[in-house]
C-alpha cells in the first residue's frame, strides 16, 4: 500500500494530543507505533527558522 507523505506533524495528532489523548492511543488509531507519533512532535523542534 502507498501512503501519502505529510509535512510532520500531522495536525490530526498534534490537536488530539493537545485535548490530553496519549500518544500510545492516537498510533492505535492511526495504525502506527507510538515512537512515530512521538518522533512527528519532535522535528518542529528541530526545524530551522531560516
Amino acid at each position: 500500500m502507498t501512503q501519502v507523505k505529510r509535512p510532520a506533524p500531522h495536525p490530526e495528532w498534534v490537536m488530539m494530543y493537545s485535548k490530553g489523548t496519549s500518544a500510545p492511543r492516537i498510533a492505535a488509531g492511526a495504525g502506527v507505533a507510538p515512537s512515530v507519533v512521538r518522533y512527528t512532535w519532535l522535528l518542529p523542534q528541530n526545524w530551522s527558522p531560516v
